[in-house]
């Protein structure tokens, strides 16, 4: 079992991997010159702190309760998604 979470998570790692070359492909081909580094660098960023989200959940989850955990995910996720929709908005 613990050989199939490690594949699962090198699996998950190469994936995001991927996904963020894709998307810093596609950022570089069709944003324009003025604001590519201000993208790239939030795609970076947002990268980033899902990184730290996770290990936080992961935090909580284990040392307080499942229901705290997914508490902060949720209040995450709806302060995540307005934030992004405004600066994409105001780019």
């Amino acid at each position: 079992l613990s050989w199939i979470v490690i594949l699962l998570m090198l699996s998950l790692e190469l994936i995001t991997g991927i996904l963020y070359i894709l998307t810093e492909g596609e950022i570089q081909r069709h944003a324009p010159a003025d604001k590519r580094a201000t993208l790239s660098s939030v795609n970076s960023f947002l990268k980033e702190f899902g990184i730290i989200t996770g290990v936080i959940f992961g935090y909580l989850t284990s040392s307080i309760s499942m229901q705290t955990g997914f508490l902060f995910f949720a209040t995450f996720l709806l302060l995540y998604f307005p934030c992004s929709w405004l600066i994409k908005k105001s780019l």
